[in-house]
């Protein structure tokens, strides 16, 4: 299903949880192909429940709870417990001047 949306060259891409139940190397072979996707300046969402999954791929996580934006996370700031602190709201009272 994959190589179909490929191949019709959609310019914003949406993968909703594409790991879940899958053995590590096609994890890693998934991660590979949303890299190259964003090389090529195609858009990539990815949306998963595996913090440490998100941590370790993404570079910007927009964190949502209930259906509301509650935290963005760049760069070093895009750890498990920040993640954890935004979903659930155990922390802080702003996130980039979003409220929590």
């Amino acid at each position: 299903m994959l190589a179909k949306w490929l191949h019709r060259g959609a310019d914003v891409l949406i993968f909703d949880e594409p790991t879940h139940g899958v053995d590590v190397e096609t994890k890693e072979e998934v991660y590979r192909i949303m890299e190259q996707l964003a090389a090529q300046r195609r858009g990539v969402l990815f949306i998963s429940s595996e913090f440490s999954e998100l941590v370790a791929v993404c570079h910007r996580a927009l964190v949502l709870r209930e259906g509301r934006l509650v935290g963005e996370l760049e760069d070093a700031e895009l750890t498990e417990e920040a993640m954890i602190d935004r979903c659930y709201g155990t922390g802080g009272a702003l996130v980039r001047g979003v409220p929590r």
